[in-house]
């Protein structure tokens, strides 16, 4: 009977062991359950949080973009400053020409005088002109003597670069006085001069250099029979008649690749100004 007893008590021990195994088994998958629960509420506000970020940064990011191409001081540029950029350039040639300068209109300038119907790019801020490093001290003294008849201000790098002198608007004040209306009148327009010599390879292969110490010469040095001689076209309307190179397909194909006819293209070398431009255009 004792035996029996025992025995009842034993398995009700174990019963109540088994019981309890489960009671914690129970709990302890209620406390699993209960963090899992707390991690994906604290993960999902974590994303939401950062979706919210992302929004907002990307508004502000859409305001600025657009604000600035509003102003004309990215990717596009307003009728008046390209206005005001196409009367300094045929300033500027009409002063080459008449004192027998050697020049003509490279890089982006030319890309547009070919592509664009003669004018402007509105997403460029700058013109390129491309002059004979023998000349560079004459021009850039002429362009001193009448930088206050032209407002323009005129500037030598000392960064041993492509670019050998640069041309700029001079703010403008009102009325003569000291009280500036416009600081930078044309979204900080300015022309760039890249100044080149002749040299002669084994003899008989001419090729016209850019003399910039820091250069990528594979795009800056280009055959002489690729450059001359010059072929005309319109600039800033029809009473501008500008250089450009005799073989300009082959000369920006080189420079812009092979579809360089194109107007907008999402790469950053045919000069537009990568992805960035593309809200604005699109």
């Amino acid at each position: 009977m004792s035996n029996m007893k025992r025995r009842q008590r034993n398995n009700k021990d174990k019963n109540n062991y088994n019981d309890q195994k489960d009671v914690e088994a129970a709990d302890d998958n209620d406390v699993g359950k209960h963090i899992s629960t707390d991690f994906v509420k604290n993960q999902n506000t974590y994303l939401r949080l950062l979706f919210m970020v992302g929004i907002v940064a990307t508004c502000i990011g859409l305001i600025y973009g657009m604000n600035m191409s509003y102003n004309g001081n990215w990717c596009h540029r307003t009728e008046v400053q390209v206005h005001r950029q196409c009367n300094l350039m045929k300033d500027i040639i009409q002063i080459l020409k008449n004192n027998n300068f050697e020049s003509w209109l490279c890089y982006g300038s030319a890309l547009a005088a070919y592509r664009d119907n003669g004018k402007p790019m509105p997403w460029e801020i700058d013109d390129d002109i491309c002059i004979m490093s023998d000349d560079l001290e004459d021009i850039e003294k002429i362009l001193i003597e009448k930088s206050k008849e032209l407002n323009i201000r005129v500037e030598i790098p000392d960064d041993f670069g492509v670019v050998a002198m640069k041309v700029f608007f001079k703010p403008l004040t009102e009325n003569g006085n000291d009280n500036i209306i416009d600081a930078y009148p044309a979204g900080e327009y300015n022309i760039d001069f890249y100044a080149h010599k002749e040299k002669t390879y084994w003899g008989k292969i001419k090729m016209v250099q850019n003399i910039g110490f820091v250069r990528d010469r594979y795009k800056r040095d280009v055959p002489a029979s690729v450059l001359k001689p010059f072929k005309q076209l319109n600039y800033c309307g029809e009473d501008t008649i500008v250089n450009v190179p005799g073989n300009i397909s082959v000369y920006l194909s080189h420079l812009y690749g092979t579809e360089f006819r194109r107007t907008q293209k999402l790469v950053s070398n045919n000069g537009f100004r990568g992805w960035r431009c593309i809200l604005s255009f699109s």
